[in-house]
């Protein structure tokens, strides 16, 4: 075979081998090109104001917690934050705007325990609630209570006289899978008792319910039941966290009345898209932790009713991945049908 022949019959090959090398290094070059721009990006973060997005009407709990928090960050990183809310579908339009997100640290979701609840009683969600997000801190806790305007006293109270006539008593909720619903339905799953389930369309008609004695007990947000715990309207049982709060230092844990694993709380947090780069989730954690280490912004969240918490970002995630398993889990014992 002469010179020009065999050419012929390799050139191919050669063409071939270059057209898959370029195949290789086209997306290798569009992801190194993505990385400089994030990590360029990063190294000026933040230089412009930061989006804020909260999944309820204007003025409730969420939206007051982040004014609080946002405003003290603020003063430190030098950059406003805006807060937009995004109300609907349980949370699920703010946390879906926020997943679909750029991943440039400007758009964060301030979301509370319903962002693990979501995938425990929706079936088809438009965004994944583990995986299209990054925890970056857990925001603040707030102790949920026990309530009634019965004659019970104590936790324990109420468990043994659900024992003793089994499908008599009743609980409130604020609706079926709210926090409050599921902190109930794992009461009566670590107690082995059978009480009847009355959901209510909010906390306000559940607390009027309770305050009427419609129904004997229920678990409550503590801020939205002082007023009547102070008044003498109703008496907690017990508070549903791992530890006695500050708030009600006197009051046990439902763990203390004989349930030692028990533990459920109402918590905020903040979600950033995945893919944010590693250098603007630290950043944030940090600020946001050292605005809640302050005195003046724990005294402000104590009187709305939480505590400033301000977790690192590996603490909340390996929390959040807890929280996802354990409403998966309740939601299934409790036989919680799943909603479209």
């Amino acid at each position: 075979m002469d010179i020009v022949s065999f050419n012929r019959i390799l050139s191919p090959q050669i063409s071939g081998n270059l057209n898959m090398k370029k195949q290789f290094l086209f997306p290798a070059t569009v992801m190194l090109a993505l990385l400089m721009q994030a990590q360029a990006s990063a190294q000026g973060y933040p230089s412009r104001p930061i989006q804020l997005i909260q999944p309820f009407a204007p003025g409730g709990a969420v939206e007051l917690y982040a004014r609080t928090i946002t405003a003290k960050v603020t003063e430190s990183i030098g950059q406003p934050f805006v807060i937009e809310s995004r109300p609907g579908a349980g949370g699920n339009i703010a946390a879906n705007y926020v997943a679909k997100a750029a991943p440039d640290g400007y758009t964060i979701l301030q979301n509370q325990s319903g962002q693990a609840i979501s995938p425990a009683i929706y079936r088809n969600l438009p965004f994944d609630a583990y995986n299209d997000f990054i925890p970056v801190t857990l925001v603040t806790t707030s102790p949920m209570v026990a309530s009634s305007k019965s004659q019970f006293k104590t936790i324990g109270d109420f468990v043994a006289a659900a024992k003793a006539k089994p499908g008599s008593l009743s609980y409130g909720s604020a609706g079926v899978g709210t926090s409050l619903h599921f902190a109930m339905e794992l009461l009566k799953s670590k107690a082995g008792i059978d009480v009847v389930h009355v959901p209510y369309r909010g906390v306000a008609p559940n607390t009027t319910a309770m305050i009427a004695g419609d129904v004997a007990v229920s678990i409550m947000p503590y801020a939205a039941v002082r007023p009547h715990i102070e008044s003498g309207g109703l008496r907690i049982l017990g508070v549903t966290a791992a530890k006695r709060t500050s708030l009600v230092p006197d009051v046990p844990t439902i763990a203390e009345s004989g349930f030692p694993d028990y533990e459920l709380v109402s918590w905020q947090g903040w979600f950033v898209p995945a893919k944010t780069p590693r250098e603007i989730v630290n950043l944030l954690q940090r600020e946001a932790a050292k605005a809640l280490a302050s005195k003046d912004v724990q005294d402000r969240l104590r009187l709305q009713g939480g505590e400033g918490v301000g977790s690192t970002q590996e603490h909340f995630e390996a929390y959040y991945r807890s929280e996802l398993a354990l409403y998966k889990r309740v939601a299934q014992e409790a036989k919680i049908t799943a909603q479209d």
